[in-house]
Parts: C-alpha cells; sequence; structure tokens
C-alpha cells in the first residue's frame, strides 16, 4: 500500500502579479518534470484509477470514479454552488492533463449525507471528525482560527494569525496491490484502500466563486458581469457538461481572474488600525470564496505537490517560472495554484506542466506491472 501525504494549505497574506498563460499540446509535455509524488503514489489519484480501469489488469476500482460531495450546517456557499466548483476544479485538472470529455463522463458526482470509504473521492465541506468516522481516516483536523493584532514598531501596525490558518487538506487516498510471489512486479489484483480526500475547512465563512470575483476590486466591472452571467447560467444548467464547464473555466484565464482574499481580517484591520488596537488571541472567522482552495486541494487529490515548497521526495522539474534551489535540489515557483502564492482561479503553466508529468509517470508505472 502506498504511503499518503498529509497536505494543508495555509492563509497567505502576501500577493503575486498575475500571468495569463497559454495552452500547450500535451505529447511535448510528456519529458517534462514539475512537483509531484512519486509514481507509486499517483496511482490512486483520479487519473490513476481511470487509467488502471483501462489497463487490463484485474480490479475491483469499477468503470468510473464515484465523487461524494457533502456539506456540512447552515453556510452562505451553497450545496449548488459547491457541487458546481467541485466540478470545474476536475474538469480543470483533467484537461490540463490531456483528458476530454469521455473521460470527465466516467466522473458521478453525488450529494450525500453520507460519504463513506466506498467513493473513490470525498469532497467535504464539514465537520472533520464526521468524515473521519464515515472513511476511516482521521486527517485533517482543523483549529479554530485566532487572530492577533496590535503596532509593529514605532509607526507600523499589523495584525497575524496566531500558527497560521488552514484553510484545506487534500490527499490521494490510496490502494491495495496483490501480486504472483514469484512475480512482484506483475500485478494480479488492484483495490482501493482509501478515497481521494478534500476537506475544506468548518471554521471559514465560505463564498461561491462569483462572491470571490465580485469582492476582488482588481477585476474590471465588465468581466466581473460576464463571469456572473456565466456563473449563474453553469448552476442552472442541469447537464454541465466537460465542454461547457471547459468554457467557463477558459473565461477565468483568459481574465487572469484571482479570488479577493480574507474579507474578514481585511475589516478587522481597517477597524482596528486607526486606533492602534491591541488583542491577541480572538477567535474570528476568515470570509472567502472557496475556489481557489478547492483547485489546490482537489491538485493534491491528483497527485500534484506544493511547488514553492515540495516534499524531500516530490518530482521537480524546470519551467518558465521556476528558480533552482540548490539547498534542496529542487526546482520551486511561486506561479502555481499548488504554491502559497496568489488565489488563483485558473491553471497556470507550472499546474500543466505538472498534471501532465503526473500522467506520464502513471502510465509508465501501469505499464510495468502488466
Amino acid at each position: 500500500m502506498p504511503s499518503r501525504s498529509r497536505l494543508l494549505i495555509t492563509l497567505s497574506l502576501s500577493s503575486l502579479a498575475v500571468t495569463t498563460v497559454s495552452c500547450r499540446d500535451r505529447n511535448s509535455l510528456s519529458v517534462v518534470k514539475y512537483a509531484h509524488a512519486g509514481s507509486s503514489q499517483l496511482l490512486s489519484t483520479p487519473i490513476g484509477r481511470l487509467g488502471l480501469q483501462d489497463s487490463g489488469i484485474t480490479h475491483s476500482l469499477g468503470n468510473g470514479l464515484n465523487i461524494c460531495v457533502r456539506k456540512y450546517g447552515v453556510n452562505q456557499y451553497s450545496d449548488k454552488s459547491l457541487l458546481l466548483e467541485t466540478k470545474l476544479a476536475h474538469a480543470m485538472w483533467l484537461k490540463a492533463a490531456g483528458y476530454g470529455a469521455n473521460e470527465f463522463s466516467r466522473l458521478k458526482f453525488t450529494v450525500s449525507e453520507s460519504c463513506t470509504k466506498e467513493f473513490a473521492s470525498v469532497i467535504a465541506l464539514e465537520h472533520p471528525e464526521i468524515t473521519a468516522q464515515a472513511t476511516g481516516d482521521n486527517a485533517g483536523q482543523f483549529n479554530e482560527p485566532k487572530l492577533s493584532c496590535g503596532p509593529r514598531g514605532a509607526t507600523a501596525y499589523g495584525c497575524s494569525s496566531d500558527g497560521g490558518i488552514t484553510l484545506g487538506w487534500g490527499t490521494p487516498g490510496s490502494l491495495n496491490y496483490s501480486y504472483l510471489a514469484d512475480n512482484p512486479k506483475k500485478w494480479t489484483k488492484v483495490a482501493s484502500a482509501a478515497p481521494s480526500m478534500v476537506r475544506l475547512s468548518p471554521y471559514v465563512d465560505w463564498q461561491s466563486l462569483e462572491d470571490g470575483v465580485h469582492a476582488n476590486s482588481e477585476i474590471s466591472d465588465e468581466a466581473k458581469t460576464k463571469i456572473s452571467a456565466a456563473y449563474q447560467e453553469l448552476l442552472n444548467d442541469n447537464e454541465q457538461t466537460f465542454d461547457v464547464l471547459g468554457n467557463f473555466n477558459n473565461l477565468l484565464g483568459e481574465n487572469g481572474v484571482t479570488m479577493a482574499g480574507d474579507q474578514e481580517f481585511s475589516a478587522i484591520m481597517k477597524q482596528s488600525a486607526p486606533d492602534r488596537e491591541t488583542f491577541s488571541g480572538r477567535a474570528y472567522r476568515p470570509r472567502q470564496a472557496a475556489f481557489h482552495t478547492l483547485i489546490h486541494e482537489v491538485g493534491h487529490t491528483f497527485g500534484l505537490t506544493h511547488a514553492d515548497n515540495p516534499g524531500q521526495g516530490d518530482i521537480t522539474g524546470p519551467s518558465a517560472t521556476t528558480v533552482f534551489d540548490p539547498s534542496r535540489n529542487q526546482y520551486v515557483t511561486k506561479m502555481s495554484s499548488m504554491a502559497y502564492g496568489a488565489p488563483y482561479g485558473f491553471l497556470t503553466e507550472d499546474d500543466r506542466l505538472g498534471v501532465t508529468a503526473a500522467d506520464s509517470a502513471i502510465r509508465a508505472e501501469i505499464a510495468s506491472h502488466r
């Protein structure tokens, strides 16, 4: 059974310039490596499971992926928005990996009160103990955010979160493998051991993608109107096909859309700064759009790791925006939805390179075990 990494995203109070990127041919990227997990871990990702289903290797994975979506409690972020944005994130990563409508049609999204380990993937906005009980996975515990504000030197004033804020968790799940005693390289059966998992913190007042766009003052009114109209049309589209989802994702990329930052943090800063109010350990609930966090965490379920802080065993490689870090002997970048940087609403070139390289590694790994 391959090991599973526990991945998290913390709130960043900094910003990065947005660069619009263009698509490239999948075959031309097949030898490029970027920040992704080792090949054995990649097999439990959505594209890994689809590849195993088509490999001819005996398996009990079914003929598609059942993805469970669950939201806990009352929140202005509706079930319809969570479901739609989950589909948008999966369509985004599938397309970047070189897949299309046929593969996306094999993904079945279900809103359910019971997301068990029988699902291939679970997307949950709920209290983590509920999900842990249902899936047998105890990862992804969240703490209530706390804030401290006060003078920073003689003239400056600032606020910071105590210990950072965990917005979400993502992991690609795991598989069990059976093989011949005299030939361990040849798998005789593959079975699911645990689903891929995305958890969104229950301590955040999550907003829809549409709300996140409207709250971003850097996006033009014209773009906001166009995106809002397209979003509402998608919400009311019962089919939400791969092509229609892709058109909307293209609209986000063409406009270089990023989500607004934590609006509650900004409001507290604005209120506290004039009188240089000092306090520490004050509980508060961040307020921001969920879509960037969904893209990031779903990226983890596809096997992508942190582009600016890859793990010791993670595979990295050069791209247009990476720099080589000799201290870790790896390439790193902030220009990625998989980095702790700008809250992208689209995939960057580095994201595309990473998931394409991961797909190539998956194909090679499967071929080696037939």
